[in-house]
């Protein structure tokens, strides 16, 4: 056991990012009266429904109930939970940043980006497949590379595309270098 435990003084935690799925979470509290003549199922006499964050979001809360700064990343939809989500990280102090874009490897039929102009689809490259592990995380690298240097999502996607083409021929976790990328 440490023999200096952590005090409230000091839990002063930076600010911190979440990403992941966001979940809304609903409970319905009532009474049970009958059972449905239809199939052998209570049928509930709802009295209240109570909404709370769920997944990711519900770590974000933990977060902000202590004190902390938060924010938080993820896929939300055009609906109603969508509204609740907004309403309940607004109401815990999370800040709530809309996602952009959303990038799906999807292994051998390459990728799918989905963005405000609407889905692109990109086939995969390779020639052979020799090993998948570490594809994802060039593709990370070279999509980062490409924004950073002043090129568009979807130019960085084609790009880190090639790149998975490249590395998923190689064994084990590998590189792509800019000879392999660009020739």
């Amino acid at each position: 056991m440490d023999p200096n435990p952590i005090d409230e003084r000091s839990f002063l935690p930076k600010p911190v990012l979440i990403v992941g799925d966001i979940m809304l979470d609903r409970y319905w509290f009532g009474e049970v009266e009958r059972i449905s003549p239809e199939a052998p199922v209570p049928v509930l006499k709802v009295e209240r429904i109570e909404e709370r964050l769920g997944g990711a979001a519900n770590v974000a809360r933990n977060i902000t109930a202590l004190h902390g700064a938060c924010s938080l990343i993820g896929a939300l939809g055009a609906d109603e939970a969508a509204r609740a989500v907004k309403r309940l990280t607004k109401d815990a102090g999370i800040n709530d940043l809309e996602l952009e874009a959303l990038l799906l490897t999807r292994s051998d039929e390459g990728m799918s980006l989905f963005d405000q102009d609407g889905r692109m689809d990109v086939p995969a490259l390779a020639r052979e497949v020799y090993d998948v592990t570490g594809a994802g995380d060039t593709v990370i690298a070279v999509l980062a590379m490409a924004l950073a240097s002043g090129h568009s999502l979807r130019q960085g996607v084609v790009l880190a595309n090639k790149a998975a083409g490249v590395v998923v021929g190689k064994l084990g976790t590998a590189v792509c270098t800019t000879q392999e990328l660009f020739t």
